[in-house]
């Protein structure tokens, strides 16, 4: 992925796959790199929430603003809604999580 133009779904696509080999730094580069590209990029957000939610310790609020931001630009499908809400759900925000699940 060095040199030429990479849109921002590649990208963080790309820091999706990293996040599951834990390279967690590198992660966080390449979905920073994806807002660079398109700031709208959904799944970006989607990478820095799972990120959030994986490092130790968790920090959950991180996971939930990314989650949101997410949803609010278009990636409301089922599995990021359930990491919203698990998300939610740590926090002991059951209403909310409930809430935002169903929406």
């Amino acid at each position: 992925m060095e040199g030429g133009s990479t849109d921002g779904e590649t990208l963080a696509r790309f820091a999706q796959l990293l996040i599951a080999q834990e390279k967690y730094s590198d992660a966080q580069q390449y979905a920073m790199r994806a807002l660079e590209h398109e700031p709208d990029c959904a799944e970006a957000y989607v990478a820095l929430g799972d990120l959030y939610g994986e490092k130790r310790p968790p920090r959950a609020k991180k996971a939930i603003e990314n989650y949101v931001k997410a949803i609010e630009r278009g990636n409301a499908d089922f599995q990021t809604r359930m990491r919203l809400a698990s998300a939610l759900a740590g926090e002991e925000r059951i209403d909310e999580a409930i809430a935002r699940f169903e929406e």
